[in-house]
C-alpha cells in the first residue's frame, strides 16, 4: 500500500503519514491533556520527514476528546449520512490553514452537529458523551459500517469505586459485560467489538482478571459468544508497566464466529529477544467456548487435564456440601483466647459448653494447623440459647459495646437479623458439620492448603469446610501434585499471587470417585501424615507416596508423571 502511494502518487514520507493520518487513523480519550499529546505526537512524526516543518494539520474530528462509553440515543436521530456535505466539510477542514477558513469550516461543521443532537430524545449530555456514528460517521459509508481495527489501552477501574459511582453510570446503559462488581475495561473490550466492522480486529492490553474471576464470567461469555479470540498472551508476573500493580494479557480477537482455536501464550518468563518468537516458541492452542475460567494450557497439560476430566465427576454432583466458616459481626467480643476462656470457665462451668476451639484461614496448612489458643463463643442462633444460663458470659459480652452487639443493621450495629443481641451474626442452619469430619481450607491462599479434621474445629469466614462422601480421599486429591498441576489456574489469581477459593470454582472441579475400601486407606494415610505433621517439619517422602496412590488411581503413565513431578507448596 505505502509502496502504491509512493509510485502513483509521488509524495515523500511526511505526505504518506498525512494520508494515513487523515484517511485510517481515529481516536478518542476522555481526558484532554491525552488528546493534545496524541496530537503532537503525530505533529512530530511528520516533522521528522520533512525538509521545512509545516503546521499540524487539524485534528479536531479525528483526535477527540469524550466519553466514548456513552453514546447518543439514536432511534430519533437523524442519518447523519444523508448529508455529504458534512463530511466534505470534515475533510476540507483537516488541511486548511487559512485561519478565517479554518473557523468557518468548523463552525458549519459544528452546525450539523448541533442540527443531528438537537433531534435526540431528551438528550441533554452532548458535551462530555461521543458518538462513533456522529464524529466519525465517514468510517459507516457504504460497505465499511465500522473499523477494520480498533486498538487500545482501557483504564483498569472497578465500577464499584468511588462508592460505585462508575457502576451507577454505566447499568442502565445496556453492556452485556456489565457487572457491579466489574471493571470498566469490560465495557471497552464491547464497545470496542460494536464499533469494528464485520470480520474487523481487535487488540487490547488489559488486566487478566477477566480470565478467571467470578465477576469476569460475562465478559468471558461475550467473548466466547460475540467474537472470535484468535490470540491470547497472559503475562502473569511478568511486569509490563512499570507503575501498575495488576498482571496483564493481550487479547486479540475478531468479530466473526468464535472459530474454537486460539493461539495462547502464558509468559513465564523475560523474553531474551522479541514477544513474538517467545510467544510462537512457546504456544498452545486452546478452546475458549464458554463462560468457565479461560484457563491457558500447553499440549502436554491440555492432554493430562482432558484425560483428568474425562473420568472425573464435577464436585457440583457429589453427595458433599461446601460452606463457609462462622461470621460473628464481632469478633473482638466473641473471639476469645486461652487465658478469657479458662477465666470465663472459672467463674461458671456451664460456659465450657458453649466455647468452641476455632481455626482461621491463615491458621491452615497443608495436612496441619496452627492453633493460635482462640475460642469462639458459640451461641448460635439455631441452637436458642438463654443467655441467662450463662451468666459469666453474659456479662463478658456486655464489657463490649452494646450498640454494636445489636443486629439492627444501624449505624455501629451489626447486620440487620432477627437474631438476640448475644448470638452471632449469621443463623448457621449446618453447625452440626463443624463437628463431623471435614475438609477445612482458608477462602483466599497462594498455596492451597487442605487439612482433613475429625476434632470438631470451628472455624472463622475466612475459612470454607467440606462435609460428606469420601472426606479422607478428597484431601488427598486436594493437595496432591495432580491437583495444583491441573486445576490450580481454574482459581482466580489475585493480587500478590492469592488464589480465590470460592465454592463456584470447586462445584466444577472433576474428580473420580473411589469406593470405600480407597477411602478407609486414604483416612489411615491422612491421619498419619497429618499425625507426623504436628512432630516433623519435612514430610516429603510421605506426601510423594500420596501422589502416587493419587497417580495410580488416574491410571497415569510414566511420561505423565514425570511431567507432573512433585509440586512442593507450603
Amino acid at each position: 500500500y505505502l509502496q502504491e502511494l509512493k509510485g502513483f502518487k509521488k509524495i515523500n514520507e511526511a505526505g504518506i503519514k498525512k494520508h494515513i493520518i487523515q484517511e485510517s487513523i481515529y481516536g478518542v480519550d476522555i481526558d484532554a491533556g491525552a488528546v493534545d499529546i496524541a496530537r503532537l505526537r503525530f505533529w512530530l512524526s511528520l516533522v521528522v520527514d520533512e525538509e521545512k516543518p509545516q503546521p499540524l494539520p487539524n485534528l479536531d474530528f479525528k483526535i477527540m476528546q469524550g466519553n466514548s462509553l456513552l453514546g447518543i440515543p439514536y432511534n430519533s436521530v437523524i442519518d447523519v449520512n444523508a448529508d455529504q456535505k458534512f463530511e466534505d466539510y470534515k475533510e476540507k477542514y483537516f488541511e486548511e490553514n487559512n485561519p478565517e477558513k479554518k473557523k468557518e469550516l468548523k463552525e458549519k461543521i459544528n452546525y450539523y452537529i448541533q442540527k443531528i443532537l438537537k433531534t435526540a430524545n431528551e438528550f441533554n449530555s452532548y458535551e462530555i458523551n461521543f458518538d462513533f456514528k456522529l464524529f466519525f460517521s465517514e468510517v459507516y459509508h457504504g460497505v465499511n459500517n465500522g473499523f477494520d481495527i480498533v486498538i487500545g489501552n482501557p483504564p483498569y477501574v472497578q465500577l464499584q469505586k468511588d462508592g460505585g459511582k462508575l457502576a451507577k453510570m454505566y447499568q442502565s446503559v445496556g453492556f452485556e459485560t456489565f457487572e457491579r462488581m466489574g471493571d470498566i475495561y469490560s465495557l471497552f473490550y464491547e464497545k470496542g467489538n460494536q464499533i469494528l466492522k464485520d470480520g474487523g480486529c481487535l487488540i487490547y492490553i488489559t488486566s487478566n482478571k477477566w480470565m478467571r474471576a467470578g465477576y469476569g464470567k460475562s465478559t468471558r461469555k461475550y467473548f466466547a459468544e460475540k467474537t472470535n479470540p484468535i490470540l491470547l498472551i497472559d503475562f502473569a508476573g511478568q511486569k509490563i508497566f512499570d507503575n501498575a500493580t495488576v498482571d496483564t494479557n493481550i487479547l486479540l480477537f475478531k468479530k466473526s464466529k468464535n472459530s474454537g482455536v486460539t493461539k495462547s501464550c502464558i509468559v513465564k518468563e523475560r523474553w531474551d529477544e522479541s514477544l513474538p518468537k517467545y510467544v510462537n516458541e512457546n504456544h498452545s492452542h486452546n478452546n475458549f467456548n464458554s463462560s468457565d475460567g479461560w484457563v491457558i494450557l500447553n499440549p502436554i497439560e491440555l492432554q493430562i487435564k482432558q484425560k483428568i476430566e474425562r473420568i472425573g465427576t464435577p464436585l457440583k454432583d457429589w453427595d458433599i456440601q461446601i460452606n463457609y466458616g462462622i461470621k460473628t459481626g464481632y469478633n473482638e467480643a466473641f473471639i476469645i483466647d486461652g487465658n478469657k476462656k479458662d477465666e470465663l470457665i472459672k467463674q461458671d462451668p456451664k460456659s465450657a459448653d458453649i466455647i468452641r476451639p476455632i481455626l482461621r484461614g491463615r491458621d491452615i496448612k497443608r495436612y496441619s494447623y496452627e492453633f493460635a489458643e482462640l475460642y469462639l463463643i458459640a451461641t448460635f442462633p439455631s441452637k436458642k440459647y438463654d443467655i441467662e444460663n450463662y451468666p459469666a458470659i453474659k456479662e463478658h459480652l456486655l464489657s463490649f459495646n452494646y450498640n454494636r452487639l445489636k443486629q439492627t443493621g444501624e449505624v455501629g450495629a451489626r447486620k440487620k437479623t432477627n437474631n438476640q443481641w448475644f448470638e452471632t451474626q449469621d443463623s448457621i442452619g449446618y453447625w452440626e458439620d463443624f463437628y463431623r469430619q471435614k475438609i477445612v481450607y482458608p477462602n483466599m491462599t497462594k498455596y492451597l492448603p487442605f487439612i482433613y479434621d475429625d476434632e470438631g474445629y470451628l472455624t472463622n469466614q475466612k475459612c470454607f469446610i467440606i462435609t460428606g462422601e469420601n472426606i479422607a480421599y478428597l484431601t488427598a486429591f486436594l493437595n496432591s501434585s495432580l491437583f495444583k498441576y491441573c486445576f490450580k489456574e481454574n482459581f482466580p489469581e489475585l493480587l500478590g499471587g492469592t488464589r480465590e477459593l470460592s465454592k463456584i470454582f470447586f462445584d466444577k472441579i472433576p474428580v473420580k470417585r473411589v469406593d470405600q475400601k480407597t477411602e478407609d486407606l486414604f483416612k489411615k494415610r491422612i491421619a498419619e501424615i497429618q499425625q507426623l505433621k504436628k512432630v516433623e517439619k519435612n514430610i516429603k517422602s510421605q506426601e510423594l507416596e500420596i501422589d502416587e496412590l493419587i497417580f495410580d488411581i488416574y491410571n497415569l503413565n510414566e511420561y505423565e508423571k514425570k511431567i507432573i513431578g512433585y509440586i512442593e507448596i507450603n
